[in-house]
């Protein structure tokens, strides 16, 4: 503690973080504050950038054993009572047998396999084209 001339006493601080031992520099960006079109274009306009003809290109099939939108990935909650009628269902499903699966067959397979017999069986015609059409079109953009 320090006394200063008034009598005061006065306690001596010192920075708890020492200061850098850097020079502090200052930047200056150029044409901060010019926000017009006052910069001249040196390139003809059709020379700027060169168009490409968009054409609209169909995504080619991928086979489904290999196609990541054909794997289930997401979580989907069922009932216990669903799933004790799908495993039920199971033994009496023949299409089962002929997709010819190395593997068990998921339930996955199953609510597909049902989808399908579905659509081609219980929508008329004129519905089914139309699904298809949608289905076709929101299966490409996954």
């Amino acid at each position: 503690m320090t006394e200063n001339e008034n009598g005061d006493k006065k306690l001596d601080l010192s920075p708890l973080i020492s200061t850098s031992t850097l020079k502090r520099q200052t930047v200056k960006v150029k044409g901060t504050d010019d926000f017009g079109r006052s910069a001249k274009n040196t390139t003809p306009p059709n020379e700027q950038a060169p168009v490409l003809d968009k054409l609209p290109k169909k995504a080619p099939r991928i086979d489904p054993s290999e196609d990541f939108r054909k794997k289930a990935t997401k979580t989907q909650k069922l009932s216990p009572d669903v799933i004790l009628k799908i495993e039920v269902l199971k033994p009496y499903i023949k299409e089962l047998e002929e997709l010819n699966l190395d593997r068990k067959p998921t339930v996955n397979d199953i609510v597909a396999m049902l989808v399908d017999h579905y659509v081609n069986t219980k929508i008329p015609t004129r519905h089914l084209e139309s699904y298809k059409a949608v289905y076709d079109n929101l299966y490409d953009q996954l």
